[in-house]
C-alpha cells in the first residue's frame, strides 16, 4: 500500500499524486493519479522524470514498475521526455502537489543518470521549472490525448477571460488608478461592496477592516502627495498584516470575492502614494 511521506527524499523513489485541473474552466475533481521518479539529487537540482500511466486510484509500486518516461505531445511539444529540474526546497513547501504519496524504490537506470547529466551539465535542451510542472504535464497530456476539444475550448475560455481581466485594469487605470487622491479615497467607502450578511464577513470584520484602510489612508496623506516609498510600504505591509491577523482570528473569511476587493482598496492606497511599484509586495505579505 501506498505510504504518505514528504521527507527522507533518495534517487529511485517513486512519487505519485493527484492531479489538478488544467485551466479555471476544467472540470474541478480530475479523478486523476499521475507519478514520477526522482533520477537525481544535488544540493541545486532536484532530478524529475514524470512517468507515463494515469491512474483512477493512487497508483502501487507494482503499477508503476516497468513504466516509461512520458513523451510530450500536447500542443507545440513534439515528443521531448518530460526530465526536468526543479529546486530541492521545494520539496518540502505546502501545496506544490496533491495526495503526494511515496508509492516505490526503483533502481537507478542508466537512461536516468544521462538525463539528469543533461540537467546538472545544463545540456542544450535541459529543462527547468517549478515541481509542481509534474501536474501540469500528467493532466495536460492525457487531456491532449482524451479530451483534446474541451480542453481547447477550456484554454479559449480562460485566454478570454484573462484578456477581460487585462481591459478591465486598462480601464481601471485610465479611469481611476492614474489621478487618483488621498482626498478622493476619504471621501469614499472602502469596501463599498460589502453587506452586512452572507456570504460577505461579518459586519464586526467587515467595520474594522474599514477602519483599518481608512487610518492607513490617513496616516499617508499626512505625508504629503508623495510620501517616501519606505514609509508608504511601512504603512502597507502593516496594514496586510492586520488583514493576515484578522482573517486568521475569524477562521478564514476572506474568500475570492474578498480578497479581490481587499487587494483593490491597498492598490488605491499605492497609487493615490504614488509608489504603484509596491503593489508586487503585497503578495508576499498576504496570507489569504
Amino acid at each position: 500500500m501506498a505510504e504518505p511521506r514528504r521527507s527522507a527524499l533518495a534517487v529511485g523513489q517513486v512519487w505519485s499524486f493527484h492531479t489538478r485541473p488544467f485551466t479555471g474552466f476544467s472540470p474541478p475533481d480530475t479523478g486523476r493519479y499521475g507519478a514520477f521518479r526522482i533520477i537525481g539529487l544535488t544540493g541545486d537540482i532536484l532530478g524529475v522524470a514524470v512517468l507515463s500511466g494515469v491512474w483512477h486510484t493512487p497508483p502501487t509500486a507494482t503499477d508503476v514498475a516497468g513504466a516509461m518516461v512520458i513523451h510530450e505531445h500536447r500542443f507545440a511539444f513534439r515528443g521531448k521526455p518530460a526530465v526536468f529540474g526543479a529546486r530541492p526546497e521545494e520539496w518540502n513547501a505546502s501545496g506544490e502537489l496533491d495526495a503526494l504519496t511515496f508509492v516505490a524504490d526503483q533502481p537507478v537506470s542508466a537512461e536516468d543518470e544521462a538525463l539528469f547529466a543533461m540537467l546538472t551539465g545544463f545540456a542544450r535542451g535541459a529543462g527547468f521549472g517549478e515541481l509542481s510542472n509534474v501536474d501540469t504535464i500528467v493532466e495536460g497530456e492525457w487531456r491532449w490525448a482524451n479530451d483534446r476539444e474541451a480542453l481547447i475550448a477550456e484554454i479559449a475560455q480562460e485566454e478570454a477571460r484573462e484578456e477581460a481581466q487585462r481591459e478591465a485594469e486598462a480601464k481601471r487605470f485610465e479611469t481611476r488608478l492614474a489621478k487618483l487622491t488621498w482626498t478622493q479615497l476619504a471621501a469614499e467607502t472602502p469596501l463599498a461592496r460589502w453587506q452586512p450578511s452572507s456570504p460577505y464577513p461579518p459586519p464586526a470584520f467587515a467595520e474594522a477592516a474599514r477602519a483599518t484602510l481608512r487610518a492607513a489612508c490617513a496616516e499617508l496623506a499626512a505625508l504629503g502627495d508623495k510620501p517616501r516609498r519606505p514609509a508608504v510600504r511601512t504603512v502597507l505591509k502593516r496594514t496586510v498584516e492586520w488583514f493576515n491577523a484578522a482573517d486568521n482570528a475569524a477562521g478564514g473569511v476572506i474568500g475570492t470575492g474578498e480578497r479581490e476587493d481587499i487587494v483593490a482598496a491597498l492598490e488605491d492606497i499605492a497609487y493615490a502614494a504614488r509608489q504603484p511599484a509596491l503593489m508586487d509586495d503585497i503578495d508576499m505579505w498576504r496570507e489569504w
